[in-house]
């Protein structure tokens, strides 16, 4: 299947040819955050939108194509960003972002591999699978990061489970009706 891949900055620097190797085969790059380190971006606006343009920045060069999706770390409502600013800063960021022609994108779907590491691959896809139910466009969230080797053990089953139920699998797009939570 096809997928869509929310970078990290410093993770594409370790490992340079991953992204044009996951374009190449078919599958979406968006921005996810150049440092991933809240602390530093939530703090404020200007730390955040330097963050958003170096990787901006840096797909755009690797890719020959500015990126035009993104996915905030912790998603666009999330309240982590209230630990380093009391300000609520994710409107104001969501709009910058949205001004620079890039569509925030979250999910309604979780193997919650950020969260629970003890989670097995059959308990990964069973959750997943409950959580989509009977929805139309699901947009399953997943990390790719070493430490969570089960999800990859997860897709093939959740792969097969969801075509025998009807659904397709493709990439997203600013196009893409999708989902956006509100921003808080």
């Amino acid at each position: 299947v096809r997928a869509t891949f929310f970078v990290v900055g410093t993770n594409c620097l370790k490992y340079p040819d991953a992204v044009k190797q996951e374009a190449a085969a078919g599958h979406a790059v968006g921005i996810h955050s150049w440092t991933h380190q809240y602390s530093y971006i939530y703090a404020n606006l200007t730390n955040f939108m330097q963050d958003f343009y170096q990787l901006k920045q840096y797909l755009t060069q690797q890719l020959g194509t500015a990126p035009d999706i993104c996915r905030f770390p912790g998603g666009t409502n999330n309240t982590v960003s209230l630990r380093y600013n009391k300000n609520h800063i994710m409107k104001q960021i969501v709009g910058q972002v949205e001004a620079a022609d890039v569509r925030p994108i979250d999910w309604n779907a979780s193997v919650e591999d950020a969260v629970k590491q003890k989670s097995t691959s059959n308990q990964m896809a069973r959750r997943v699978i409950q959580q989509i139910g009977s929805q139309h466009r699901p947009v399953i969230l997943m990390h790719d990061i070493g430490r969570n080797t089960r999800t990859i053990g997860a897709l093939p089953q959740m792969v097969r489970q969801l075509r025998a139920e009807g659904f397709s699998f493709g990439i997203l797009t600013a196009k893409t009706p999708a989902i956006m939570f509100p921003p808080s």
